[in-house]
């Protein structure tokens, strides 16, 4: 029977479709139903793939995942670092006592211990005292430099005669870090504050018994003026320290050339050399004449 198409009116007129188009047309039309079924098949084999996907990730992770986490969880709450190294690393390191001296005069006597602050960044502050033959000196204030090595003295010790040796006693200790916001280069800070020169130096024998005079040309090569400058002689015989002496100079300017002279009066060796060490606290603005 022919096919006759009913209301040939509503069909739009046919004659501007290609054949091309015409037999796309009529290929969808009869293959709409398998192309709906493999769609669905497709649809049905990605939800398989990515559901096995699915499944081998939770079997990977339940497996060798999970415990991975509890190694991870442990690591976390573990400290990394090391605070109780981290603090010694920052810290300042104890001062160290080298060497101790008891120089006994007729009357007197003078205890000194050479005192080392083995920090190149801290400067420390203490209190300090001699116990001469279990009696004890007055307190003292004293400093050190960062990385100074210098004699801590307490001169003209009543009764000193009496014992034969003295023991530092330190307390109160105060470190305070010298930083490179506050000092750009510390090395050089402290080269051109503490550049003073002996020169001149003569030993000779006093108008008295026991005494010797000593006399030599100290200057001031910094650009820098001081008030009260403390300066600590120690006094060699032969490569053993025989005895500190002190000069303080009320102002020290800079490049002033001052003449010392000492009656040194001991029952020491010969004085063979002779070294000048200052005693001033360079970071103290106290210390400079403006």
């Amino acid at each position: 029977m022919p096919f006759k198409p009913s209301h040939l009116d509503d069909i739009d007129d046919l004659d501007n479709l290609s054949e091309k188009e015409l037999k796309f047309g009529y290929w969808f039309t009869t293959h709409r139903v398998k192309i709906y079924q493999g769609f669905l098949i497709a649809l049905v084999v990605f939800d398989v793939l990515l559901g096995g996907y699915n499944l081998f990730r939770w079997g990977e992770y339940a497996t060798v995942g999970f415990w991975a986490d509890q190694r991870l969880r442990q690591e976390i709450a573990r400290p990394l670092i090391n605070y109780t190294l981290l603090k010694e690393h920052f810290s300042a390191k104890p001062m160290s006592v080298t060497a101790n001296y008891f120089f006994p005069g007729a009357v007197k006597a003078d205890a000194a211990a050479m005192v080392k602050n083995p920090n190149a960044d801290f400067l420390v502050l203490f209190d300090y005292r001699f116990l001469v033959g279990g009696a004890p000196t007055q307190w003292r204030k004293g400093f050190l430099l960062p990385g100074e090595e210098k004699p801590i003295v307490e001169f003209g010790i009543e009764n000193g005669a009496l014992a034969n040796s003295a023991v530092l006693d330190l307390q109160n200790l105060s470190w305070q870090r010298i930083s490179n916001h506050q000092v750009k280069n510390l090395a050089n800070f402290m080269a051109e504050r503490l550049n003073f020169a002996t020169a001149e130096v003569k030993t000779e024998s006093g108008a008295l018994a026991n005494q010797d005079q000593l006399s030599f040309d100290f200057s001031n090569q910094s650009n820098f003026n001081y008030y009260q400058a403390r300066f600590l002689i120690l006094l060699d015989s032969n490569g053993n320290l025989s005895g500190i002496e002190q000069v303080v100079f009320d102002q020290f300017l800079a490049g002033e050339k001052k003449k010392v002279e000492l009656a040194i009066f001991n029952n020491r060796s010969a004085i063979t050399s002779v070294s000048v060490r200052p005693d001033i606290n360079i970071f103290d603005a106290k210390v400079y004449i403006k």
